[in-house]
C-alpha cells in the first residue's frame, strides 16, 4: 500500500511468501486471552493471495508473524501495516484489517465469525483473492486484507554561518533534534517526541524507519548560537514554514527520504564594557568615576594581545565613567585609553566572567575574548592626581654644625606635622612621631606646596646653624626656619611629580621613597637638634622700683608674654611666661645667649 491509503488500489500489488497464521481465540473468545490456538498456517503465493479452507463453523482471526519483517523476510522493506485500518468484521473486501502496536511487530485481524451460507458473495469479495471461494462463495469470507506500506526517513543538517552571508559553512556536532508526530496536519508538534538524536561529527541527523505521515522536527537551540533559518527539504518540500522557530513541519511519504531539513545557526553578537574611574586615596582602587575619557576598541586579529589595524570603533565614558562597544562578532579585542590630561596611570583590568587574557603589559591597554554571546564586563582603567611624597630625618647633631656627619644618629620622640604653605595642618595627613632612627616618611601627597613642623622632644634644641632653602635638595643639612619654643619650622617646599631630587642614599631617611619612584619625592627636609640646656627664671612686676622679687608687692606679666634667647651666632629661641611669670627656654649647649623680653605695656624696667 504505497501512498497508505488503508485500500489496495489500482497498481497496488501483492506480496509473495508472507507466513500467514489463523488462531482459535479460544473457549473465552477474546483475542488474546490466554488460552488461544493456532489452527493453521501459510503463506501467500505469487500475488500476495492466502486461503485457509476446509474450516468448522466459529470465531477465528489472523495474524502476520513479527518474523515477517526480519532481514531478507518478505515484510522487511513494508514495516507498517497500512493506516487507517477497519477493524470490524464487516465483509468490506479491499481495505486493510490489520491492528499493529508498532514498527515491525505482530499485526493482527479483528474478530471473525464464520458461518455456513452466511459469508459474502461474489458480488461483495471484488477485491484481488475474492475468487478463492467461489465453488462455495457464501461459505467463505475472503474480505480479510493486510495493506503494508514502505517506512521513510527524515533527515538533515545543523551548521554555523560564520560570515553572516545566511548560509551555514561550519558543521555543528552534538546538537539535539526531537521528531514529532503532528497527528491533525497543522504544522505544529503533538504529544511527547517519537524519536531523539544528535547530530554527527559532519553536523547530520537522520531519523529512520517513520511511518508515513506529518512530522515535526524541533531543534534545541544550541548554546551561544542564535537561529538564522530552518528549511523543510525532501523532493516535496510539502509544509510551508510552521513559523515557528528552530522547527521544521514536513510529510514523510511511504518509502520516501525526507532529505535537506536543515537548520542554520550563527554566533550571538556580544559586548565589551567598562569603567573608568580615579583613584582619590592612594588605596588603587578608583572610587571617583571619570567622565569624558576616549576609549578606543581594536581587533586582534592574531591573538598577541596587541592591536592591529585602525581602531574599529570610537567612544568616550559617560557621566559615570562607563563605557560600551555592542554588536560585536565573537573573537580578540584590545581596548585603548587615551591618558586624561592631568592624571597618571594607575591599573588596567581585563574583566568579563571569563577573564580570558593575561595583562599585556602594555599601559592603558587592555586584549581580551568576547566570547559568542558574552557580555563582556568590567574592563576598567583607574588613573590618579600625580602624587609626591615628602621625608627624611630628624636627627641628633652631636658636633652641632647643622651637618648630619657620619656616626650621628636619629631622634626618638619627635613629633612630625604636615603643613600647608599657610603653615595650616593638611587635611588627613596624620602626623608622626619618629622612632629610634628619627625617620618621617608622608606618602602619597598631591603636587604643592608644603611646609614641615617638627616638635622637639625635651633635652634637645635646634642646631646653631641652619639651612632656611629648603628647596635647594641637600641631602644631610638642618633645614629649620623658625622655631617657637620647641615647635621648629620649615619653609616652604614646592613638590612637584618627577621633579624631585635622586637622592644618593648615603643619610639617614634618604631611601624611603626608593620603592615609589625616587624622582616622585624630596627627602632632604631634616631637621638637626643637639641636646639642650634650658635658660630661664621669672619675670614680674613690682611697686618699690627696688628689683628685689621678695618685698613689696609681686604681680606679673601677661601670661604667654613672648622671651627670646638670641644665640652668638644669630639663632633665636624662644618661650613664654606661665601664671607664675615663669619661663623656660631650651637652648643647645656650650654658647652664649643674650635673654630678650617685650617690656609690658605701661611699665619701664627696674633701676
Amino acid at each position: 500500500d504505497p501512498d497508505n491509503s488503508g485500500t489496495q488500489d489500482a497498481g497496488e500489488t501483492g506480496i509473495e511468501n508472507v507466513t500467514v497464521e489463523l488462531w482459535s481465540p479460544g473457549i473465552d473468545g477474546v483475542i488474546g486471552g490466554g488460552d488461544d490456538i493456532i489452527v493453521k498456517t501459510t503463506t501467500t503465493d505469487s500475488s500476495g493471495d492466502y486461503l485457509f479452507d476446509n474450516l468448522p463453523e466459529g470465531d477465528y482471526y489472523i495474524i502476520i508473524p513479527e518474523s515477517n519483517f526480519d532481514n531478507a523476510q518478505a515484510l522487511n522493506g513494508t514495516p507498517y501495516s497500512s493506516t487507517p485500518t477497519n477493524t470490524n468484521d464487516d465483509n468490506i473486501d479491499g481495505d486493510d484489517n490489520g491492528s499493529q502496536s508498532a514498527i515491525a511487530t505482530v499485526v493482527t485481524s479483528p474478530l471473525i465469525t464464520l458461518m455456513i451460507g452466511e459469508e459474502p458473495d461474489a458480488q461483495i469479495e471484488t477485491s484481488q483473492g475474492g475468487n478463492q471461494d467461489d465453488t462455495n462463495d457464501t461459505n467463505g469470507d475472503m474480505t480479510i486484507d493486510f495493506g503494508f506500506t514502505p517506512s521513510g526517513s527524515w533527515s538533515g543538517n545543523v551548521s554555523k554561518d560564520i560570515n553572516n552571508d545566511d548560509i551555514g559553512e561550519e558543521n555543528l556536532s552534538g546538537v539535539e533534534i526531537k521528531l514529532f508526530a503532528d497527528t491533525n496536519g497543522d504544522g505544529q508538534p503533538d504529544g511527547d517526541a517519537i524519536a531523539t538524536t544528535q547530530t554527527d561529527t559532519d553536523g547530520n541527523y537522520v531519523f529512520s524507519n517513520l511511518q508515513p505521515g506529518d512530522y515535526v522536527a524541533v531543534e534545541t537551540q544550541p548554546a551561544n548560537l542564535v537561529n538564522v533559518s530552518e528549511n523543510e527539504g525532501g523532493a516535496d518540500d510539502d509544509k510551508p514554514d510552521n513559523g515557528t522557530v528552530n522547527s521544521i513541519a514536513g510529510t514523510v511519504s511511504p518509502g520516501e527520504e525526507d532529505v535537506n531539513n536543515d537548520f542554520i545557526e550563527e554566533e550571538q553578537l556580544g559586548s565589551w564594557s567598562g569603567n573608568v574611574s580615579k583613584d582619590t586615596n592612594n588605596d588603587g582602587v578608583g572610587d571617583e568615576n571619570l567622565s569624558g575619557v576616549e576609549i578606543k576598541l581594536y581587533l586582534d586579529t592574531n591573538g598577541d594581545g596587541q592591536p592591529d589595524g585602525e581602531a574599529i570603533a570610537a567612544t568616550t565614558t559617560n557621566v559615570d565613567g562607563n563605557y560600551n562597544f555592542t554588536d560585536l562578532q565573537p573573537g580578540d579585542y584590545v581596548a585603548l585609553e587615551t591618558q586624561p590630561a592631568g592624571l597618571l596611570n594607575v591599573s588596567e583590568n581585563e574583566g568579563g566572567a571569563d577573564d580570558d587574557k593575561p595583562d599585556n603589559g602594555t599601559v592603558n591597554s587592555i586584549a581580551g575574548t568576547v566570547s559568542s554571546g558574552e557580555v563582556d564586563v568590567k574592563n576598567d582603567f583607574v588613573e590618579k592626581e600625580p602624587v609626591v611624597s615628602l621625608g627624611s630625618v630628624v636627627w641628633n647633631d652631636v658636633n652641632d654644625n647643622g651637618i648630619q656627619d657620619a656616626g650621628e644618629s636619629g631622634i626618638k620622640g619627635a613629633i612630625v606635622t604636615l603643613l600647608d604653605s599657610a603653615g595650616k595642618l593638611v587635611a588627613g595627613v596624620v602626623a608622626q612621631t619618629t622612632q629610634a632612627d628619627g625617620k618621617y616618611y608622608f606618602a602619597n601627597l598631591p603636587e604643592g606646596s608644603y611646609k614641615v613642623q617638627v616638635t622637639s622632644p625635651a633635652g634637645f634644641a635646634p642646631s646653631s646653624v641652619q639651612n632656611a632653602n629648603v628647596n635647594d635638595d641637600k641631602e644631610n643639612d638642618s633645614n629649620i626656619k623658625t622655631s617657637v619654643g620647641n615647635v621648629h619650622t620649615s619653609d616652604v617646599v614646592v613638590l612637584t611629580n618627577d621633579g624631585e631630587p635622586v637622592e644618593v642614599g648615603s643619610h639617614i631617611g634618604d631611601n624611603a621613597d626608593d620603592a615609589n619612584d625616587d624622582n616622585n619625592g624630596n627627602m632632604t627636609v631634616d631637621f638637626g637638634f643637639t641636646q639642650s640646656v634650658k635658660i630661664g627664671n621669672l619675670i614680674w612686676i613690682e611697686d618699690d622700683n627696688d628689683g628685689d622679687a621678695t618685698t613689696g608687692t609681686i604681680t606679673h606679666p601677661p601670661v604667654g608674654t613672648l622671651v627670646t634667647a638670641t644665640a652668638s651666632n644669630g639663632q633665636i629661641y624662644t618661650g613664654t611666661t606661665d601664671t607664675n611669670g615663669q619661663y623656660l627656654i631650651e637652648v643647645p649647649k656650650n654658647d652664649t645667649y643674650v635673654i630678650t623680653v617685650a617690656t609690658p605695656t605701661g611699665f619701664v624696667p627696674t633701676d
